[in-house]
């Protein structure tokens, strides 16, 4: 998966934890995706569900440090964790 791609999901996937709706791309066609029902409180919306991130790369590292509230990583080989 290029980062371009992977920048793509994981956004859609903070935005979705976070409530929100999101844009998913499948076959070349976008799509508008949200949970259903939340007023039924099938998903609990009020308790932030944290969002780790994988990279190894500086700009995986930078992904993380953007929209994800951690970095999980081996070696940090793309530069400093600041």
């Amino acid at each position: 998966m290029t980062l371009k791609r992977f920048e793509a999901h994981a956004r859609s996937v903070r935005n979705l934890l976070e409530g929100k709706d999101a844009e998913y791309e499948h076959n070349g066609a976008k799509h508008a995706i949200r949970f259903m029902l939340t007023e039924k409180g099938y998903r609990n919306l009020r308790d932030p569900i944290p969002m780790y991130i994988a990279g190894y790369g500086p700009r995986a590292q930078a992904l993380a440090g953007e929209i994800a509230d951690g970095l999980t990583t081996h070696i940090p080989r793309g530069g400093s964790l600041e």
